[in-house]
């Protein structure tokens, strides 16, 4: 909702995710992992169905075609904390961000020395 022309009215406006689904365009949600449950409740259905449902307005919108949601994850070496309990909130997170429903590529990360020629080419004062 956003305040309306008369003082104290609000109006609603459609936010970005519904935006993007109505008008057929590319989404992309980092940390799609980290998001609260109340997030991937409402993305379920367009992901499974092409419809956003929202909540309190008793509407959905059926997403236009040529729109795509892309979630980041990620997925570190060792951020997890190691042990038993690392696993189970692994387990409790993928239930959670529903990993059936997205298609999985692994990008691996590039080597240093990609890295340092990026630096160095957008800050040419650092190059040794």
């Amino acid at each position: 909702y956003v305040c309306g022309s008369t003082p104290g009215e609000f109006v609603w406006q459609p936010g970005v995710v519904a935006q993007a689904a109505v008008h057929g365009r590319w989404l992309l949600l980092e940390d799609v992992d980290r998001a609260p449950l109340e997030v991937m409740s409402a993305l379920a259905p367009l992901l499974e169905r092409g419809v956003l449902f929202v909540p309190g307005r008793g509407t959905s919108h059926s997403a236009a075609q040529g729109f795509r949601l892309f979630g980041t994850v990620t997925t570190t070496v060792g951020t997890g904390g190691g042990g038993g309990g690392a696993a189970a909130a692994r387990a409790a997170e993928r239930a959670v961000w529903q990993p059936d429903l997205w298609q999985h590529v692994h990008i691996p990360s590039p080597p240093a020395s990609d890295l340092e020629a990026v630096v160095c080419a957008s800050h040419r004062r650092l190059r040794a």
